[in-house]
């Protein structure tokens, strides 16, 4: 078996909501040595009232450092055209593009926080 680069491994999608300056973020920790379907570990819907995807980005970081531990190393893959710009914001964190077909259950979860307007987080 393949040792992994990072200790843990977290997937982000932000998208806009249908109010002005509101957004919706899905997030997932997930195994990336098992390539099954049932890899995912972590996952949270959250909608921003306000703020639009920044404020989202911002939020999905603090649930993160919420799930880690000061000395694990994490690898964060993120959508959007300015991913670069949260590499420098946050330079303890391995941030790199989240390609479309890679972005398992994150787009899902996003569209739905901002259907529901509300947040949703669960270990699995």
């Amino acid at each position: 078996m393949q040792k992994l680069s990072y200790d843990r491994y977290f997937r982000i999608v932000t998208a806009p909501a249908n109010e002005e300056g509101a957004a919706a973020v899905g997030i997932e920790e997930y195994d990336p040595s098992n390539h099954s379907d049932n890899n995912v570990l972590f996952l949270a819907s959250i909608y921003i009232k306000k703020g639009g995807r920044s404020q989202a980005v911002r939020q999905a970081i603090k649930t993160i450092e919420t799930q880690i531990t000061n000395d694990e190393r994490v690898a964060i893959r993120l959508n959007g055209r300015k991913w670069y710009i949260w590499k420098k914001v946050y330079p303890q964190f391995n941030i790199t593009s989240l390609k479309r077909n890679r972005a398992g259950w994150c787009g899902m979860l996003a569209d739905d926080a901002a259907r529901r307007k509300t947040t949703i987080t669960e270990r699995l």
